[in-house]
């Protein structure tokens, strides 16, 4: 049976301790971890105790290892003074790429500045030296072992997806907004940005926005993507599934993207108005009634009429009445001109009839 993946610390410490001049310093590391799957991240604590002030010492970690197993993340470095001791510290986040079984190896370069050398170059005394002189040692690092367990997916960790959008009915060529949000412990920048395709269906999106914070408890953030549809019919947003690896379960799962279906109401355009239409299309009212407010400056100003300069108001009506093409658009010029008035025959096209009928009965009532 292997061991357990709890998050109890494993500590995995192995003690260097070097006399340089007056100074001496020994490093210890912690692992919070010893058996992690695949792209699950382990923190690393690198830590060098000083037996004094230690300020003649610079120090340079270096990664030692195959960057094809696993890699390293530098998270936190700081240099503290504690009873007058100097104590620097280094955070590092690591995760295996493949399965296997690894050490995580890393090296110091310990790089002393003599107080001889400081004295001789800052120019008390007179000297042809150059610049400072170091003494240099490189020393391997306490190496913590990891044993990494597939995963079998590029995304791991503990996440929720949440899903923003707009009301599930639009006009047409007013754009659908739709956000997808997934938060939680685990390497989110890892994921890839999503992709729509639909046909009819304008799509705009941007780069995810992420945002993630590196801590001891490893990677935890949250991944942002937006997008606009736009179409001029209806269309459906299809269902969507990201895999992952859960932590939690340590089984793969998915966050699921259900599928939306977007109403997109019609608005009419200059042909639809003035074309050969059929003359017995029946009426939906409710629609027309709908788009009115929408449509009240757009009609008046597409619809093509012959006038005079000194055609009077009637006379422009007129020609718009005989100028149009379908009995919707008649329907829709009556509404924008005299609802009341014209409310008899208005009620009448809602049924099955003739176009010129229809026309007739308008320019008759104009003239009484």
């Amino acid at each position: 049976m292997r061991k357990s993946l709890g998050s109890s610390f494993v500590f995995i410490i192995i003690f260097f301790h070097v006399g340089l001049m007056a100074s001496s310093y020994e490093w210890s590391s912690t692992s919070s971890k010893n058996e992690v799957y695949v792209n699950e991240a382990i923190y690393l604590k690198y830590v060098c105790e000083f037996s004094d002030r230690g300020e003649l010492f610079t120090i340079v970690l270096k990664p030692f290892y195959n960057k094809n197993d696993y890699k390293l993340k530098l998270i936190k470095k700081r240099d503290a003074f504690i009873d007058g001791k100097r104590v620097s510290t280094y955070e590092y986040l690591a995760k295996a790429k493949v399965e296997g079984k690894f050490t995580l190896r890393l090296e110091a370069n310990m790089r002393e500045t003599t107080l001889e050398s400081i004295v001789y170059s800052s120019g008390s005394r007179d000297d042809d030296r150059g610049d400072e002189e170091f003494k240099e040692k490189m020393l391997p690092l306490p190496s913590p072992k990891i044993n990494a367990i597939a995963s079998y997916s590029a995304l791991v960790g503990k996440f929720k997806i949440e899903i923003k959008k707009d009301k599930e009915e639009v006009k047409a060529y007013e754009p659908y907004h739709f956000d997808i949000h997934i938060s939680g412990i685990g390497n989110l920048h890892e994921l890839e940005a999503i992709k729509f395709q639909i046909e009819g269906v304008k799509i705009f999106t941007q780069k995810p926005f992420i945002d993630m914070q590196y801590t001891k408890d490893g990677e935890k953030g949250s991944w942002h993507q937006q997008f606009a549809f736009v179409g001029e019919k209806d269309f459906t947003i299809p269902d969507l599934e990201i895999k992952y690896f859960d932590l939690e379960s340590r089984s793969l799962k998915y966050l699921k993207i259900k599928s939306t279906a977007v109403k997109v109401n019609k608005v009419y355009k200059k042909e639809e108005l003035l074309d050969n239409l059929e003359e017995n299309k029946p009426i939906n009212f409710g629609f027309i009634y709908y788009i009115l407010t929408f449509l009240a400056g757009y009609l008046i100003a597409k619809i093509n009429f012959k006038k005079e300069k000194t055609a009077s108001k009637d006379m422009i009506f007129i020609q718009k009445v005989k100028s149009v093409k379908s009995l919707d658009a008649l329907s829709i010029i009556l509404i924008l001109e005299d609802e009341k008035k014209f409310s008899s025959i208005l009620l009448e096209l809602n049924s099955n009839k003739s176009l010129a009928q229809e026309k007739n009965k308008v320019l008759k009532l104009i003239d009484n």
